[in-house]
């Protein structure tokens, strides 16, 4: 009984000590935790002195009597000169009037060698080496990266000061394990030793992940303007109405860049109006003379076929609108003996046989051929170019929200840090590298593609087998659309260097907006489709179905043969 009676002691001993340790640090945590706070602490320490002053100030029994009058005189102008308060009738002029009160200027005084400190020997000293060129000037400055991702820092603490917790708890749990001489095997003893420095590296990289991520945002930037510092001296500026006319412009436009510089794309694409619709098509007529020619027939006779009845109309509904038109003017000319109706008439009767229907088909030929199947070929391209524009958008967009969540949740992942065999923060730096190459890698394809497309066009192209004999200009056009529709891929390739396999991240962007949609439009596709294919077997819900728009179009071919209709 003795003996278990000492060993309750001694377990009830420690655990009031483990408990007493947890309990002093979850209270020392929420007290830091609540330390940035503001503290509505009301001072109306002012408010009710300078109530006082004014009662004293208004107060009747004073006003009766001419030594009353003098009394209040001489506490106002007191009031007012040492203090600043009671110089108006305005309660609240006294905090502007206190600086030039006595007390003020005093107050100003004592506070003037805080405020411009005493000349020092150490800092007149770097003054005048840095002046005279002989150190280098000193300044501080924000950086671009630190800069952008400050909104973010409370939410960051958060994180960090949980991260904190969370490790001294695992601190303390393992010193009272080693106090307590707990009972634990060889492996066990082993990992706890190997993860004490790795808990230290764990909690200076945990201190520092925020400005880590700032300083690779500065980065990235500083890769952008490499780029296209390395790229410019071959870079043709100039050429359309507001581009870049020199290298310095050249990085400003791209590190400003808005959504606008994706959708004007390389090169020749600068000009998306006329090029994406005119330019570009005709480029890729162009390409083999031969073949675009018989692509603008095709193309001509298959419009013309198309707009049968409108030539029918034009060709049949203009002369016969003429030929009333002259037949008003022979009425109205009839009178005054002008006969000419009859010849007038022969003229267009003459005309609308064959020369007037010649000339429709002919110029409506030349009108679809030469640039209605161009500007259709470009409106296919168009559709193209905003598909791709959005697909980078969304990538850029899918980019920057994995590196808000990086840097905001980089205290808990890289906790794992001090776990021994974890590579927790050479696995979150090649997440944000990779996510953060993505915006340089795009600049660079569209800056290295600007050039190759200017090169392309100027005619001295190298020519591989089976590309012999192509125009240089239009071709030209064809490598900058070719390069701007492989952005994505190629911006997915290099990705996967940095980040091989899918992250924790890999689901977060703005394709998560168009889940839900999708497996609605899949799941109601899979339904009718099921409804479809009982249709056929069951002759009433057939009905049911063909009475309604494309619903015969459900079950027409279902079983790979037409079904019988549904006798009335």
């Amino acid at each position: 009984m003795v003996n278990f009676l000492k060993k309750a002691g001694s377990i009830g001993k420690k655990v009031i000590l483990i408990l007493a340790a947890y309990i002093l640090i979850f209270t020392l945590f929420s007290y830091f935790l609540k330390k940035d706070k503001s503290n509505l602490v009301l001072n109306n320490t002012v408010e009710k002195n300078r109530q006082e002053i004014y009662k004293v100030i208004n107060d009747p029994g004073f006003k009766k009597t001419q030594e009353g009058k003098i009394t209040v005189g001489i506490y106002k102008t007191s009031a007012c000169l040492f203090i600043g308060e009671a110089c108006t009738k305005n309660p609240s002029d006294g905090d502007k009037n206190f600086n030039k009160s006595i007390l003020g200027y005093v107050n100003n005084l004592i506070l003037l060698p805080y405020v411009n400190p005493p000349a020092s020997g150490v800092y007149w000293t770097i003054s005048s080496l840095a002046n005279a060129g002989f150190m280098p000037k000193i300044y501080a400055a924000e950086g671009i990266g630190m800069g952008s991702i400050k909104p973010f820092t409370k939410v960051w603490k958060i994180f960090r000061d949980i991260t904190y917790l969370l490790l001294v708890i695992i601190i303390i749990a393992i010193g009272f394990m080693v106090m307590f001489r707990a009972k634990i095997n060889a492996q066990t003893i082993i990992s706890v030793e190997n993860s004490l420095p790795r808990i230290i590296i764990a909690l200076i990289l945990i201190t520092f992940s925020f400005p880590i991520a700032g300083f690779l945002i500065d980065l990235m930037y500083l890769l952008i303007a490499v780029i296209i510092s390395i790229i410019a001296p071959v870079y043709q500026f100039g050429g359309v109405l507001g581009s870049p006319k020199n290298a310095a412009e050249l990085q400003q436009y791209f590190l400003q860049a808005g959504p606008g510089a994706i959708y004007r794309g390389i090169g020749k694409f600068n000009s998306p109006g006329s090029n994406i619709m005119w330019n570009i098509p005709v480029a890729i007529l162009n390409i083999i003379p031969s073949f675009g020619l018989l692509v603008k027939t095709i193309g001509g006779l298959g419009l013309m076929y198309v707009a049968l009845p409108f030539i029918s109309i034009v060709v049949t509904q203009v002369p016969k609108t003429f030929t009333d038109w002259i037949s008003a003017f022979e009425l109205a000319g009839e009178p005054a003996g002008i006969g000419i109706r009859a010849r007038l008439k022969e003229m267009v009767d003459a005309i609308t046989v064959t020369p007037w229907t010649i000339f429709v088909l002919i110029f409506g030929f030349i009108i679809a051929a030469f640039f209605i199947v161009p500007l259709f070929l470009g409106l296919i391209i168009w559709f193209s170019l905003v598909f791709i524009f959005f697909r980078i958008i969304i990538m850029l967009f899918n980019s920057y929200i994995k590196i808000l969540l990086n840097i905001i949740l980089a205290p808990l992942y890289l906790l794992f840090e001090a776990i021994p065999g974890q590579k927790a923060f050479s696995n979150w730096l090649r997440n944000m590298i990779g996510e953060l190459i993505t915006f340089p890698l795009i600049v660079g394809i569209f800056v290295l593609g600007s050039v190759i497309v200017d090169s392309a066009s100027s005619g001295n192209l190298v020519q591989f087998p089976f590309l012999v004999g192509l125009d240089a200009k239009s071709f030209g056009f064809i490598i900058g659309m070719g390069l701007l529709f492989m952005t994505p891929d190629l911006v997915k390739s290099v990705k996967q260097v940095f980040i091989p396999k899918p992250g924790i991240l890999e689901g977060a962007g703005p394709g998560v907006f168009f889940g839900g949609a999708k497996t609605t439009v899949g799941g109601g596709l899979g339904q009718l489709s099921q409804v479809a294919g009982l249709a056929f077997y069951l002759k009433p819900l057939q009905r049911v179905l063909g009475a309604l728009p494309f619903g015969k179009d459900l079950f027409t071919f279902q079983g790979g043969h037409q079904p019988e209709q549904p006798k009335g």
